[in-house]
Order: structure tokens, then C-alpha cells, then sequence
């Protein structure tokens, strides 16, 4: 067991479950550096959608919540240390940029655990926006590097995308995987 999982182990921690941007580990351990992914998971009744307006204009990956056990989305489930508690719900996936938290139950080596994730507020959709593929990137990273199923990495991949006009953000977007 290396450090950081040791340090994990004992600290008190919480699970989080991210079906977006965040599947990708150097992304999202670039911003929260505690974060260790401990499983996939496919959470039933819920659809991928692109419809969460992004600060940037794009549209952002939404879990739609439609009760039918035939839709799901793929995810990572991350042990977070509890001190980043607030980086996480008051950064990129705070309310005033359009998210709330929404507790579900995952799986980690086949034992439930409470979990929290974050979807689009109402006020927050859009569903004529598409997103930039840098954004998309970031899932297709994710999504492969995960080994999630690959008829859902290839529906990521037939996401319809925008070029970002901004060469210098779309640079900074994937510069983690350089």
C-alpha cells in the first residue's frame, strides 16, 4: 500500500461518485489531490445528458434522473479525505456554478456505501448547447483508462462537440495529460 493510501486509510473520509469530467483521475487529482478512484460503478435510473450550462458557455456532462432501470451511467467512485470536503462542494460543483449534491447509494468491492454526486439545478439546463471536445476528452480519459464498458465509451465518442475558439483554454483543459 503506498503512502497516500495508508494516510487515507486512518483519516476520516467520504465517498464520491463522478460520472463526468472528474472520471478522469489526473483531472480530477489535479484539483483534489486526496482523491483515490476506488471502483466503477454503473448507477441505474439515471441517463447521461449534456445539457449542464458551463461558466465557459458549453454545456456540461448532467445525470438525469429518469427512474427506469434500463438507463444508467458509468462512473468512478473516489475516496475523498474529509478536509476536502470544501474544495470539492464549493469549487466547480457548487451551486453558484449551477450543481447540487444529491446523496445515492454505490458499490465498492460489493458492499453499498452512501456516496454523494453532483447534477444540474434546474435553473442551470440548457439543451441546446453542446460541449467542447477537450470537455468530452476529459470522459473519453476517463472512460477508457476505467475500462468502462465499450459500447459506453463509444457513445461518448459519437458525442456531438464544439471546437473551443479559446486555443489557450483548450490548452490549459489538457495539459494534465501532457
Amino acid at each position: 500500500m503506498d503512502l497516500i493510501n495508508t494516510f487515507i486509510s486512518w483519516r476520516r473520509c467520504m465517498y464520491y461518485f463522478s460520472y463526468a469530467a472528474n472520471i478522469s483521475v489526473a483531472w480530477f487529482q489535479k484539483r483534489i489531490a486526496s482523491a483515490e478512484p476506488l471502483d466503477t460503478y454503473e448507477l441505474h435510473g439515471y441517463r447521461l445528458e449534456f445539457n449542464k450550462i458551463g461558466a465557459d458557455g458549453s454545456s456540461k456532462a448532467n445525470a438525469v434522473y429518469t427512474g427506469n432501470q434500463e438507463d444508467s451511467i458509468w462512473g468512478v467512485v473516489y475516496q475523498v479525505a474529509e478536509e476536502d470536503r470544501h474544495a470539492l462542494e464549493n469549487g466547480y460543483n457548487s451551486r453558484k456554478h449551477g450543481y447540487i449534491k444529491q446523496n445515492i447509494t454505490v458499490e465498492v468491492d460489493y458492499e453499498p456505501h452512501q456516496a454523494f454526486m453532483f447534477v444540474a439545478h434546474e435553473d442551470s439546463i440548457d439543451d441546446n448547447l453542446k460541449p467542447y471536445s477537450w470537455y468530452v476528452f476529459h470522459l473519453l480519459h476517463g472512460a477508457m483508462s476505467a475500462d468502462f464498458p465499450m459500447e459506453y465509451v463509444g457513445m461518448l465518442q459519437n458525442i456531438d462537440t464544439l471546437t473551443d475558439t479559446d486555443i489557450q483554454r483548450a490548452c490549459n483543459e489538457n495539459e494534465v495529460y501532457a
